[in-house]
């Protein structure tokens, strides 16, 4: 098998030792000093260069808890499988098992680096025997202060939470409802507007345009009567019917009107649907705009003051208010105004899943997830927009509260904390384990927790355990990167573990081993045919079979039809 190689972003394996790249015994004693290391607590092994009779540098190993935080210019060492070290940033290709150590490195210890390649290491070098030392002289000298300093690289970040009583409180900073100030009309007023309805004004019902009829002796005496002539008159009336008119409304048309108008000001004066006695119910009372509460916020109470008894039928226009409701929101999401929209789902319509879904989309995360937990009582979804807002302690709590752990895993991996995120990669491992979901435990332990040997084992226990045996076959097998190492498993498992419940299961991953092979295509194609030979005279397969392997054999296609064919026409007869 070769060995090679390639950079990494991070370091992947246990930290053993470090290296120094010098041929001078000084440095190497230099490099103790200067990074505090009793020479009795350690071993050093030299190491060669390509060329003979040359000395690259040394190799220090070391117990991880005597190295300082930081080696300065000397590059670390780490170690795979107790049998390879490599130096730092590094990963090697292929990737290998278990069994690859046991195989390649029996129980020696070999270092492989870019520099020199592949070296086994010996026996250690004894300091003692090469270092003269005469009588020491005592000095007065001191010695600084140990001091650390922070890395320049930003290895994981979090977002503080917010408190909640100031996401709260900054909900409950809306304007405060208000009483509607319009007066009604007097009798005198009702009268007047009466007698334009029926002598003065003509309305188009089509358009909602209105003119004044200046026929008949009417207009004349009551321009008299209002001390009103000339070119004004006209004027006037117009304004003075369009007056009497608007405050003759409906609350509630006074209400939509003001909410097409200027649904921000409308939001000082709407009512919530189905609370506080606004029903479709039974008419015990008349609505008044005037009858409401003052302080209504998104996680404010209600508290009404209203002067009528029992239920107010809002009856037809309960569904005009409603589709005016999600209007209005629509319009102010559509400004930006994502907090009052919200306002609107939460408190008005009582639609508390729309509610947190507009602060999301606003990127109000922290308060669409307070929205979420506190009236949706949807877990998943205030997990969700924590994560959005990178308040990743919460999100955590929330996700492993849900048995999320795999989630979970991710995050704590954000926040830096690999022990945690493996602690719960492992119990989400355990919990497929559990399902004989080896495939999807087996990703887990190769792509979050960059256990490859670990996946390998649990993808065998899935094949052996006759659980998904191709799928997990298959895995295994694709999780190798050399064909020499593919073919050298296939054998092993053809001799160990194939037997009467897996054969024709092995026999299909041959099959597909063969189509993207080319490297060990005869190999396979051998071994497939003696499989083959001892299916086809237990009869459990078709001669067809054949053919995957040989798909341009045009006569062996042949003899294979007429081979079927007797065989049917004798169990037929």
């Amino acid at each position: 098998m070769k060995l090679s190689l390639t950079s990494y972003h991070k370091d992947l394996h246990p930290l053993c030792g470090f290296f120094v790249e010098s041929s001078d015994l000084t440095d190497w004693l230099t490099a103790l000093h200067r990074l505090g290391l009793d020479p009795t607590k350690l071993e050093i092994h030299g190491l060669p260069t390509n060329t003979a009779n040359q000395i690259w540098g040394c190799l220090v190993l070391v117990d991880q808890s005597l190295l300082p935080d930081q080696l300065g210019k000397y590059q670390s060492a780490h170690i795979l499988g107790g049998k390879l070290i490599i130096p730092e940033k590094s990963r090697v290709i292929p990737e290998l098992t278990t069994y690859d150590f046991e195989q390649l490195f029996r129980t020696d210890t070999y270092v492989l680096h870019p520099d020199f390649g592949l070296f086994k290491l010996t026996e250690s070098i004894s300091l003692d025997k090469h270092l003269e030392t005469g009588e020491l002289t005592t000095l007065n000298s001191s010695r600084p202060k140990d001091f650390k300093f922070n890395s320049e690289e930003i290895i994981a970040f979090t977002v503080e939470a917010s408190p909640e009583d100031e996401l709260k409180l900054e909900l409950e900073s809306m304007k405060k409802r208000e009483k509607f100030t319009d007066n009604p009309l007097s009798i005198g007023e009702k009268l007047r507007l009466a007698f334009y309805k029926k002598f003065l004004i003509t309305e188009n019902g089509q358009d909602g345009k209105i003119s004044l009829n200046p026929n008949g002796s009417s207009f004349e005496k009551l321009s008299k009567l209002l001390g009103l002539s000339g070119p004004n008159a006209h004027d006037g009336f117009l304004e003075d019917f369009r007056n009497l008119q608007e405050r003759n409304k409906k609350e509630v048309d006074k209400l939509l009107d003001l909410l097409k108008d200027n649904p921000e000001e409308a939001l000082r004066f709407a009512i919530p649907l189905e609370e506080h006695g606004y029903t479709r119910g039974k008419t015990n009372a008349e609505f008044k705009m005037q009858d409401r509460g003052s302080n209504f916020s998104i996680f404010g109470g209600f508290k009404p003051s209203w002067r009528a008894g029992g239920t107010v039928d809002l009856g037809d226009e309960y569904y005009r208010l409603q589709n005016q409701y999600l209007d209005s929101a629509k319009k102010l999401k559509e400004k930006g105004e994502f907090e009052k929209a919200a306002f609107i789902y939460l408190k008005l319509l009582k639609d508390y899943n729309s509610a947190g879904e507009t602060l999301r989309e606003g990127k109000q995360y922290e308060k669409a997830a307070l929205i979420f937990l506190e009236y949706s009582k949807n877990e998943l979804k205030a997990a969700e927009c924590y994560e959005q807002a990178k308040v990743y302690n919460k999100a955590i709590e929330l996700y492993e509260k849900l048995e999320k752990l795999e989630k979970a895993g991710d995050l704590y991996l954000l926040t830096g904390n690999r022990n945690a995120a493996n602690k719960a990669y492992q119990t989400q491992i355990n919990k497929e384990l559990d399902h004989n979901k080896y495939i999807a435990a087996a990703n887990i332990s190769k792509n979050k927790m960059l256990n490859l040997s670990y996946a390998q084992e649990l993808l065998l226990i899935g094949w052996k355990s006759k659980t998904d045996q191709y799928n997990c076959l298959r895995s295994y097998l694709n999780n190798m990167s050399d064909a020499k190492e593919v073919w050298t498993h296939l054998e092993r498992i053809n001799r160990s573990d194939v037997n009467s419940s897996n054969d024709t299961i092995f026999l299909k991953v041959l099959k597909d081993e063969y189509s993207n092979q080319d490297e060990n295509k005869n190999k396979i194609k051998n071994l497939a045919y003696t499989l083959l030979s001892q299916l086809l005279e237990q009869g459990r397969i078709s001669s067809h079979e054949l053919l995957s392997f040989n798909r341009e054999n045009s006569r062996l296609r042949a003899d294979t039809m007429r081979y079927e064919s007797k065989k049917n026409s004798k169990r037929n007869n």
